[in-house]
């Protein structure tokens, strides 16, 4: 019903779904909505460590940030 509205393996444009463009575009919220802990949120957010795969892929399915991403320094 709804894939005739997006393309196929994109995210929706509503809701949690929106697309962001970098990492800093993530808010805590964001990242809280994936299942990610407060603590591992601050440690990413101040680029103390970095997402596994599965959750760099998760944040890529539903935000469009690729897992190449958090490899880049911080600006």
């Amino acid at each position: 019903m709804f894939s005739a509205l997006a393309k196929k393996n994109e995210p929706c444009e509503t809701g949690i779904m929106k697309r962001r463009r970098t990492i800093s575009d993530l808010t805590v919220a964001d990242l809280r909505a994936l299942g990610l802990s407060h603590s591992f949120i601050s440690r990413l957010r101040n680029r103390l460590c970095r997402p596994s795969l599965p959750v760099a892929v998760e944040i890529e399915r539903t935000y469009g940030i690729p897992p190449r991403a958090w490899l880049e320094p911080a600006q």
